[in-house]
C-alpha cells in the first residue's frame, strides 16, 4: 500500500508542479517525469517484487528499474508527440507543444535557440525537421535510462522474468504508439 500511496502522491505533486512552473533543463524535466510517470512504473515494479517474494535488495533494484523504465517511457511519449500522425498514435499530436507542457524535446529545442512560436507554426513534417537534433538527443536519453534500468537487474539470476524485463526496455525505446 505504501508503494502505491507514494506513487499517487508523486503523480499528484508532478501534475501540480507542471501547472506552476516550467522545467527549464534536463534535470528539471527528469524530476517532473519521475513524479508523473517514473513513480508509477517504480511502484508497479516494487509491488511485483513484494508479491513475488523478493528480498530487500531485489525490491530496491526493481523499484529503480521501474523508475528508469518509466522515464524512458515518458521520453518516448514526448518523441512520439513530435513525430507521429494523429491516426497512427491514436491521440492528438503536438499536444505538449500547444499546451506548453515541458517535454524533453521541447526543452532541448528551446535551449538550442528554437522558439516555441516557430515550432507551433510548423506542420508535423516541418516540426520533425526543425527539432530533429532534439529528437535524437531525447532518443539518446531514453536509451541511457533503459541502460540504467537494465543495469539494476543484471545480477539477477537468468530467468524468463528477467528476459521479459529486458525486452520491455528495448520495446519502450522503439515503440510507435
Amino acid at each position: 500500500i505504501h508503494a502505491i500511496a507514494d506513487s499517487l502522491f508523486y503523480m499528484g505533486e508532478g501534475e501540480a508542479m507542471e501547472l506552476v512552473e516550467f522545467a527549464k533543463d534536463k534535470k528539471g524535466y527528469l524530476d517532473l517525469a519521475f513524479r508523473k510517470t517514473g513513480s508509477l512504473f517504480s511502484s508497479a515494479a516494487e509491488v511485483g517484487a513484494l508479491v513475488g517474494g523478493g528480498d530487500k535488495i531485489q525490491i530496491e533494484k526493481l523499484k529503480e528499474f521501474g523508475n528508469h523504465i518509466g522515464l524512458a517511457f515518458q521520453i518516448r511519449d514526448d518523441i512520439l508527440d513530435c513525430i507521429s500522425k494523429e491516426d497512427d498514435l491514436g491521440k492528438p499530436v503536438k499536444k505538449d507543444l500547444f499546451m506548453g507542457r515541458p517535454s524533453i524535446v521541447l526543452l532541448d529545442a528551446i535551449n538550442s535557440g528554437i522558439s516555441i512560436e516557430r515550432m507551433m507554426k510548423c506542420n508535423n513534417g516541418e516540426l520533425m525537421h526543425l527539432v530533429s537534433e532534439s529528437i535524437e538527443n531525447a532518443k539518446n536519453v531514453a536509451i541511457e535510462e533503459v541502460d540504467i534500468a537494465k543495469h539494476q537487474i543484471e545480477n539477477f539470476d537468468d530467468s524468463y522474468a528477467k528476459t521479459k524485463l529486458n525486452e520491455m526496455g528495448d520495446y519502450i525505446i522503439t515503440r510507435s504508439k
